[in-house]
């Protein structure tokens, strides 16, 4: 039995555990010995245990119990000798002022009363112990202490006997729990360097208020808390040293003026460097710190003629008719003009300048050539602009577009001579003027009538070239109508295929070829 009594107090000696310190506001310790009573010469095995809960630096209350079992078995049957149960205080050396907080090696004394059981008998009893606390990592101790318990008075067969004890014993302390925080920091006392912090405040590993840049300026103090900055400046920097702080200063890397909010004046103009177009320049407030020599309200840096007013939508040039356009690019410099025909007028908006125009009064919307003048594609005396056919031929009656002869209302009122070409001219004869002036004089007199003139193409070899001659000899005919004072658009052409004509003249039955131009009146 002794042999076991030995094996379970060697398995107490080596278990792995973890000790109290002061990070771990509990610890359990384990402990096995040897107790003597000094009333008699008696050894017992001792195994104890107790549970410390850390109150300060200095002290812990403590809860032991002691178990005391004979060496070998009695005259009775039981193994157990006596048992004590105390409540005690532990005073701790290291508790900063006598030793280290933190040192491997923590004596420390116990005090307590408690409840002795011993031979029957049981009775209030005191404790006191000395000892030492050898820190092996965090967390783990061994232990090891001398204690005496005074003991009480039992009886012993018909005596009455006072026994005392002396108690040596070694073991292993563990530590659990939370770490004490008296200001609830987040840092246990044992490594709060700055106890005491206010609730609420951020603080580094040490305890001790944030101090982000390492400036010596708390981050809750501090206005710049991720710069370094002078307790001057709230924690502030002033990288210019001008006296304004950064956070401050509009021109942070630039020694500069309090009234410019840290920016300087480098030409002494009243206007700061940041908001001056000429920095190195004296000017006016009014014009961002710049000069303007010809005081037309154009910067001189801006002012394509610096020496001669102008406006500010010519840069500064003079502009005499103010289109907008400068003197020196206007092409009519005297009268108002636009842009995009370089400061020259266009009366009719054909978009050529007057000064270009040979047809100055052009219908609004036309087609005009560079010359300003209507174009007409197919030569009908209709404008593109107003020709709904502009690639054919036609009338104004039909906007442009030949003739319909089922939607006019044809004048058989007046009987008209035809005229006839000779074979190889294409001239206007005298006697086809004479048959001409009766068309011509209708047509001038009502302005509601059309004139259609038709003919025929001879169909002989050479067709390509008669249809070309025959149109040229129509192209004449209604050139000198419109000599006349009648208009192109009012007269309309058709040019037919048929066998020509021939016609005998006087007795010598000569065969002479003519091609016949037929005339008709519309409306």
């Amino acid at each position: 039995m002794k042999k076991v009594l030995s094996i379970v107090a060697l398995s107490f000696l080596v278990t792995i555990s973890y000790a109290q310190n002061t990070d771990r506001n509990w610890g359990l310790g384990v402990l096995a010995g040897n107790v003597q009573n000094l009333a008699v010469s008696d050894n017992d095995i001792a195994f104890h245990f107790y549970l410390n809960r850390y109150l300060s630096s200095s002290f812990d209350v403590q809860f032991k119990q002691t178990f005391s079992f004979f060496a070998s078995l009695p005259d009775t049957s039981l193994w157990l000798d006596n048992s004590n149960t105390i409540l005690g205080m532990r005073f701790k050396f290291n508790n900063g002022t006598l030793l280290p907080v933190n040192n491997r090696f923590k004596p420390f004394l116990s005090l307590g009363v408690g409840y002795l059981y011993d031979n029957d008998t049981g009775g209030i009893n005191f404790d006191a112990d000395a000892g030492a606390k050898y820190g092996i990592k965090s967390g783990l101790s061994l232990v090891a202490k001398i204690g005496y318990i005074h003991g009480i008075d039992s009886k012993v067969g018909k005596n009455t006997r006072h026994d005392n004890f002396l108690r040596v014993s070694v073991g292993v302390e563990f530590a659990f729990g939370r770490p004490a925080d008296s200001d609830n920091d987040g840092v246990p006392d044992s490594r709060d360097n700055c106890p005491g912090t206010e609730s609420g405040l951020k603080v580094d590993k040490f305890g001790c208020l944030l101090d982000s840049d390492g400036d010596g300026i708390s981050d809750v103090y501090d206005k710049c808390p991720k710069l370094k900055g002078d307790i001057s400046f709230d924690g502030c920097p002033d990288s210019d040293e001008d006296g304004i702080p950064d956070n401050d200063d509009l021109c942070p890397l630039q020694a500069g003026m309090v009234k410019f909010m840290g920016c300087p004046d480098s030409d002494q103009d009243g206007v700061s460097d940041d908001r001056d177009r000429c920095p190195e320049v004296a000017g006016a407030a009014k014009l961002w710190g710049c000069p303007d020599r010809d005081d037309d309200g154009v910067i001189d840096i801006d002012d394509e003629c610096p020496d001669d007013a102008g406006t500010i939508l010519t840069k500064g040039c003079p502009d005499r008719d103010s289109d907008g356009i400068a003197n020196s690019v206007d092409e009519c410099p005297n009268e108002f003009g636009h842009k995009m025909l370089n400061g020259c007028p266009d009366d009719d908006e054909d978009g050529v300048a007057n000064k270009n125009d040979l047809c100055p009064d052009t219908p609004v919307g036309s087609v005009v050539d560079s010359l300003g003048c209507p174009v007409d594609s197919d030569n009908d005396g209709i404008f593109d602009g107003i020709d709904r056919c502009p690639d054919v031929k036609g009338i104004l009656k039909n906007n442009g577009c030949p003739l319909d002869k089922k939607k006019v209302e044809w004048i058989n009122d007046y009987e008209l001579q035809s005229v006839g070409f000779s074979k190889e001219s294409a001239e206007i004869t005298r006697e086809m003027r004479q048959a001409l002036a009766m068309l011509i004089t209708i047509l001038l007199n009502d302005s509601e009538y059309y004139a259609h003139i038709t003919t025929h193409v001879p169909v002989t070899s050479s067709a390509d070239s008669n249809l070309s001659f025959t149109e040229t000899k129509m192209d004449a005919l209604v050139e000198y109508l419109v000599s006349k004072g009648i208009s192109k658009s009012r007269i309309s052409t058709e040019i037919l295929t048929k066998k020509i004509q021939t016609k005998k003249y006087g007795e010598e039955n000569i065969e002479t070829e003519r091609q016949i131009f037929d005339f008709k009146i519309y409306r």
